[in-house]
This record gives C-alpha cells, sequence and structure tokens, in this order.
C-alpha cells in the first residue's frame, strides 16, 4: 500500500463523479414539470416570505402568476 502524504486527497472509488454544478461553479437551476406543481389542480399559492403568490393555468395552457 502506498503512502499518501497529508493534505492529499485521493478521491473514494465509491464517491460520485462532481456534478456539473460543481465542475463549473455555476448555479444549478431545477426542472419541474407543472403537472407536478399543480397535481391536478388549476392553480395554487406559492408563500415566498410574508407574500402569497397565486400561479394559475389559463384555458390556453399559459400560466399567470400573481400576487
Amino acid at each position: 500500500m502506498r503512502n499518501t502524504p497529508p493534505g492529499n486527497l485521493i478521491p473514494n472509488r465509491l464517491d460520485p463523479p462532481p456534478s456539473e454544478t460543481e465542475r463549473t461553479g455555476e448555479k444549478r437551476i431545477r426542472d419541474i414539470l407543472s403537472e407536478e406543481l399543480f397535481n391536478g389542480d388549476d392553480e395554487l399559492n406559492i408563500n415566498h416570505g410574508k407574500s402569497v403568490y397565486r400561479l394559475r393555468k389559463t384555458s390556453n395552457g399559459k400560466l399567470i402568476l400573481t400576487k
């Protein structure tokens, strides 16, 4: 077995590879399907800080966000 000097880290074979975010330093933006978000409903409330926003689907399939 080879000695490794202190401070040199060798990645564990079982560690997952670094994500694109970790490699590039960019912030990851999650994708969520609107069907999952609405869960069969046509509108929902989003609590953000002290405000409540309403997100609703229109009959044309568009989304409207109102405060």
